[in-house]
């Protein structure tokens, strides 16, 4: 799902915030994709997605 949305987002965004909590297993997921951790919380790991024009 995330590839069909992607050239939209691309086109749209300089980056996206995604909150993950710390018990989902989709961390490695969003690194892969080059987000990086900007914040950590009790609840979440905040990462950003910086969208490359």
């Amino acid at each position: 799902m995330l590839m069909e949305i992607m050239p939209e987002l691309k086109a749209n965004y300089d980056f996206i915030f995604i909150p993950v909590l710390h018990r989902l297993k989709t961390h490695t997921y969003w690194q892969r994709w080059g987000a990086a951790e900007f914040y950590r919380d009790s609840d979440c790991v905040y990462y950003q997605l910086k969208m490359a024009q």
